[in-house]
């Protein structure tokens, strides 16, 4: 059951690390992440038929300890491509609106994809609340569109319009990482009810 985790957690790394930069030499950048994230659940998969579980993967808990170390550092580089003096009230206000409508849509979409499950209404609620942060995703492919238009030499309307949407992530951020955290530290004790450990349900 616990045979080769190290080795699984290279392979998994290093293919990853393969896919995403082979896929960007040959033209095809987003393949790459894609194959990441296939290879991952293909794995997962196979490792649940040997008796692995959500809570005994090592290789889970492996890249758990690495994003700790790695997702400051993403989101300092992201802060570093903003230049606050360059904001101005017109794009901060269009980006606060737009992510305000997003954020409806979204709460509304994940209440009614609940329905009809086994969650009661106070847990179909947590649901809502816990996707309410937006972060990483935004962290990640904020500065995606800045790096294109800049590495392309494109105009300076684009690289203007690509600018805009790494401040959208930037405020998407702002406004929705802390509210989100406080909201679930708050509403979990409240809203859900403490199951039963693993060890315990075999038992």
């Amino acid at each position: 059951m616990t045979k080769w985790p190290r080795g699984r957690v290279f392979m998994l790394g290093a293919g990853s690390l393969f896919a995403v930069f082979g896929s960007q030499m040959v033209g095809y950048s987003g393949a790459g992440p894609l194959a990441s994230i296939v290879a991952a659940f293909v794995a997962c998969c196979g490792w649940k038929l040997e008796g692995w579980t959500s809570s005994f993967n090592p290789v889970e808990d492996t890249f758990s300890t690495f994003w700790k170390v790695f997702q400051p550092i993403l989101f300092g580089l992201i802060g570093t491509e903003i230049d606050f003096n360059r904001l101005d009230s017109q794009t901060i206000a269009l980006g606060l609106g737009v992510l305000f409508v997003a954020l409806t849509v979204r709460v509304l979409v994940c209440f009614l994809v609940t329905l009809g499950g086994t969650l009661n209404f106070k847990e179909r609620f947590f649901v809502v609340i816990a996707w309410f942060p937006k972060a990483t995703v935004q962290a990640a492919l904020g500065p995606v569109a800045l790096d294109i238009a800049r590495k392309q030499s494109m105009s300076d309307e684009i690289q203007t319009l690509a600018s805009q949407v790494l401040t959208i992530s930037v405020l998407s951020i702002l406004v929705t990482a802390p509210l989100g955290a406080m909201a679930i530290s708050l509403a979990g004790p409240r809203l859900l009810n403490k199951g039963a450990s693993p060890s315990a349900l075999v038992e």
